[in-house]
């Protein structure tokens, strides 16, 4: 049941990168709800973050909820903090290859598949 729901939150991720990421004002709250998701990951706070990015938690704040538009080399910081790709940070969703998938060679298989099937018709549209 987790294999199922793990893979839920990839296939629910990328339909709301697919309709998010050509609108900036959206591209900008969707990069700050996954700063935000990773920033809770990791059991960080805004101010830790802040610290680690030598800003103020307003400007983490603000980030996160996509009303600030800072530089890039803030982005290209953020992603290293978290060990992720800056593609990573911008669409919030991982290729497969980058999923350790559990579970048995047939559920494997079976999510592989889903995946594939999901990618195709979300770039169709």
């Amino acid at each position: 049941m987790t294999f199922y729901l793990e893979y839920r939150k990839i296939i629910s991720e990328m339909a709301r990168y697919k309709e998010e990421y050509l609108d900036t004002d959206r591209l900008y709250k969707l990069v700050g709800r996954n700063i935000q998701r990773l920033r809770q990951q990791a059991g960080m706070t805004q101010e830790d973050l802040a610290a680690a990015l030598f800003c103020t938690q307003k400007q983490i704040s603000q980030v996160e909820a996509g009303r600030s538009h800072p530089a890039l080399d803030f982005y290209l910081r953020t992603a290293n903090i978290f060990h992720v790709t800056a593609d990573y940070l911008l669409k919030g969703v991982v290729e497969l290859s980058d999923v350790q998938l559990s579970g048995t060679d047939a559920e494997r298989i079976f999510i592989e598949d889903i995946f594939h099937a999901i990618h195709r018709y979300i770039e169709k549209k």
